[in-house]
């Protein structure tokens, strides 16, 4: 947390927004404080520059920098530890959301295997069923009972048993772009998870 940050005059922050998939990120060096540094600063200058999250070494960067005469010799430990802290901090946050992601992404796939188990044991009776009764007039009567849940989540209801049936089908697929809406609740739900954790 940036309370608990020391403040050692050097202060390390985004330039844009991080979009969590780039691993070049544009930052800015400021000079916050010059009366904790060696070297003299122009106050609300900031130095932008290019940093290679798993590729660049802070101490390396901030060394360049004062080869460019950018930073002050005796100022590079301060600007190298405020670059190792900033990119540290989002390295800790991007994996922090890949793991919320990875733990989104494992509900709904069980959210899918509870899904399917329900469908799987109403047909396991409905297979159980057909055999027990011999009359073949029982038969069609247990199917046409079937049939009526699957017009009315398909909808259209004037249709014959047999395209009502691929209708069904059609509508499970009709239903993937919503599937974006259940993602936002999942996050929502996150969202609300963590929240009401920390109250």
């Amino acid at each position: 947390h940036t309370f608990f940050q020391e403040n050692n005059g050097v202060r390390v922050e985004l330039a844009e927004e991080d979009d969590m998939v780039k691993s070049g990120l544009k930052l800015w060096l400021r000079m916050d404080d010059t009366k904790k540094l060696h070297g003299k600063y122009k106050d609300n200058n900031a130095i932008e520059f290019l940093f290679e999250l798993y590729k660049d070494v802070p101490e390396e960067v901030a060394q360049e920098m004062v080869v460019l005469g950018f930073v002050c010799e005796a100022d590079y430990k301060l600007v190298a530890k405020a670059i190792r802290d900033r990119v540290t901090a989002i390295k800790r946050q991007r994996e922090k959301l890949r793991r919320q992601a990875e733990e989104a992404q494992s509900r709904r796939q069980e959210e899918v295997i509870e899904e399917e188990p329900e469908p799987s044991l109403e047909a396991e009776p409905s297979v159980s069923n057909p055999p027990t009764p011999k009359p073949p007039v029982e038969t069609p009567v247990s199917t046409t009972t079937q049939t009526p849940p699957t017009v009315t989540v398909s909808g259209p209801v004037s249709l014959p048993a047999n395209e009502s049936l691929d209708s069904g089908f059609n509508a499970s697929f009709a239903t993937e772009p919503e599937e974006p809406d259940a993602d936002q609740r999942q996050h929502f739900n996150i969202r609300h998870a963590s929240y009401s954790s920390a109250t």
